[in-house]
């Protein structure tokens, strides 16, 4: 049985009563609200663990209402729930520190999930074209109770970080051409406090790249072929803030 406590808001009656009976059945604690105002009041009073908030909403929306509830408890996590695609307001909402969207008709499944990983605080998007070595830093990292996340490239990772916004990006740089254009550069852009590992192959040819992530805020960059405990105590380092470049 979870303990966990979610305020599911939307303005339509359906949604907001559908999705509260299902996470009964699943064991959580729920309250309801109808609106930004409603839920802004509730949470005055007692705290949830988790905000499942519709966007668009009658009066304040889910991005006003998450601002003010910020306001109350600068740790309170929304999932942001919407019918609308590639809106500026959705990326607004995670670089305000939302935990995620999820796009309308919802899959139940698919909130479950993101319910019970928004208070992960170990979560890696890895990004290599290498799908064998993506596999063994997947498995090390998780072994040692990192949530992974994994994409081809830096598109790939993208549309996922949408959902499930990562707190640390580890990604290879090698086949980048263009300064600036690295995947942690794009996605601190959506999580400005992402920390950023980048890998390279080769020193001389990736020296360009490798400076100008560098210069943007990259902690650490990792020449392949690296030693697997090796790695995982550099991510773990920089995941606790003790890398210092």
């Amino acid at each position: 049985m979870s303990s966990k406590k979610i305020l599911v808001v939307d303005d339509d009656d359906f949604m907001r009563e559908t999705v509260g009976d299902v996470l009964i059945e699943k064991g959580y604690t729920i309250a309801l609200a109808e609106s930004g105002e409603e839920a802004v009041e509730m949470f005055k009073k007692e705290f949830f663990d988790i905000i499942l908030l519709d966007l668009k909403m009658q009066g304040i929306d889910g991005f006003q209402a998450y601002q003010q509830i910020q306001k109350i408890n600068p740790e309170a996590k929304a999932i942001i729930m919407t019918a609308y695609f590639y809106e500026e307001i959705i990326t607004d909402c995670l670089r305000e520190g939302a935990f995620g969207v999820l796009y309308k008709p919802l899959d139940m499944d698919k909130v479950l999930e993101q319910i019970e990983i928004a208070h992960q605080d170990k979560i890696i998007m890895l990004i290599d074209d290498d799908e064998a070595l993506r596999i063994r830093l997947e498995e090390s990292l998780r072994g040692d109770g990192f949530y992974v996340l994994t994409a081809r490239d830096k598109e790939e990772a993208l549309r996922q970080i949408i959902h499930v916004p990562p707190h640390i990006v580890i990604s290879d740089v090698s086949t980048e051409t263009v300064p600036g254009q690295d995947a942690c550069t794009l996605i601190r852009q959506v999580v400005p406090n992402v920390k950023c590992i980048v890998l390279a192959r080769d020193k001389n040819k990736s020296e360009e790249i490798v400076a100008s992530c560098m210069e943007n805020g990259v902690q650490m960059c990792l020449y392949k072929p690296f030693d697997l405990s090796q790695f995982v105590l550099t991510v773990k380092k920089v995941s606790n803030s003790e890398y210092e470049r």
